[in-house]
């Protein structure tokens, strides 16, 4: 019984020794699943140091664009400083959107984005000056003037000079100054058309003299909307080549602003 109970005492001392090998086997398999786990931390995907980059430098890039373009609506003067400092903003974005994975593509994206940016504020200060413009009336465009009897008469005689001229016949049309404040409406016409013209409007009755009123001012309206729409700032920048709005030095600092984007984007600090 000694023998017995004694061998069983080993046994039941031998076991918990195999089950805590086990246990702790089982633990330190658990911590080193967990120690390699731990070094995956920021993108979980190839590339999204990459996609960080182009976001955050996208809105580096708007904010320096909308900063060049109001310093240079305001100043009437494009600072190249200032377009260093775009490069810089740009750069500095997509670092810090590239979640610690910056390297020489994101500083080339940083690059690209800076450059871009540069150009677009200078389309923004193209814009805003065309909409001061067209706010101060700079390009004709002020208010849509009554439609009158004076009106109704040169249209007519306008139609008439155009039936003349279609059938053949040479017309004396008056030479003026383009520069000139204001021209008599006699002038504008060929000699005696618009006294013929006159003779016409007055030979209509009041219904169909307001007839040729009506229609004149819709006429004039539309006009005036398709002459709005074809001189608004965004068509007329979208006109606009990058060489009407580039000089020389223009192009070192917009490169300038490519290489310190490209320096700020992909430099990493622990490097």
């Amino acid at each position: 019984m000694d023998d017995f109970s004694s061998g069983s005492d080993q046994q039941s001392n031998k076991l918990p020794p195999r089950q805590k090998s086990s246990s702790s086997s089982s633990n330190s398999g658990e911590s080193r699943q967990t120690m390699d786990v731990e070094p995956s931390s920021g993108f979980s995907m190839p590339g999204g140091g990459l996609v960080g980059a182009l976001v955050g430098g996208s809105i580096g890039g708007i904010i320096g664009a909308l900063i060049w373009g109001g310093i240079a609506y305001a100043t009437g003067y494009h600072i190249g400083y200032v377009a260093i400092g775009v490069g810089f903003l740009v750069g500095l974005g997509a670092k810090m959107a590239a979640g610690g994975q910056a390297s020489s593509l994101t500083g080339g994206i940083a690059a690209g984005l800076a450059i871009l940016s540069v150009l677009a504020g200078k389309y923004f200060t193209a814009y805003l000056m065309f909409a001061n413009m067209m706010a101060g009336g700079g390009l004709g465009l002020g208010e849509i003037q009554e439609f009158g009897p004076q009106d109704a008469i040169l249209a007519i005689g306008y139609q008439i000079a155009e039936t003349r001229e279609e059938a053949g016949e040479e017309l004396d049309w008056p030479e003026y100054e383009d520069d000139e404040a204001e021209i008599p409406p006699q002038e504008e016409l060929p000699p005696g058309i618009y006294d013929e013209a006159a003779a016409q409007w007055n030979a209509l009755n009041e219904v169909e003299k307001a007839e040729k009123l009506a229609a004149g001012k819709i006429e004039r309206e539309e006009m005036q909307a398709a002459f709005a729409k074809a001189f608004s700032p965004m068509a007329m920048v979208r006109n606009l080549k990058l060489s009407d709005l580039m000089e020389p030095l223009d192009y070192l600092f917009l490169a300038i602003a490519g290489f310190a984007a490209f320096r700020v984007g992909g430099s990493d600090d622990e490097d």
